[in-house]
């Protein structure tokens, strides 16, 4: 989340305001179904968009909080 965080911070000079908030899933019902739907591969209800994502949309080089991982390698992370 860090990384794309610091993206959208990158192109917040493009807009005349920015303001992100953190709604927990609890208290968004649509976004919970959704990230129900997505979690158990279902049928995407017709009224919502959909795209398959086969990478990040953001780089998670360098800087992003987060380490990448190759086959042979251990899957970790690092927490800020």
């Amino acid at each position: 989340m860090e990384a794309y965080c610091k993206e959208v911070r990158q192109l917040e000079d493009k807009f005349h305001g920015l303001e992100l908030v953190h709604i927990a899933r609890r208290y968004n019902e649509a976004a919970d179904k959704l990230a129900k739907t997505a979690s158990t591969r279902g049928m995407v209800p017709p009224d919502a968009f959909s795209r398959d994502l086969h990478e990040p949309s953001v780089d998670l080089g360098s800087g992003a909080g987060v380490e990448t991982t190759t086959p042979n390698k251990p899957t970790t992370s690092k927490r800020c």
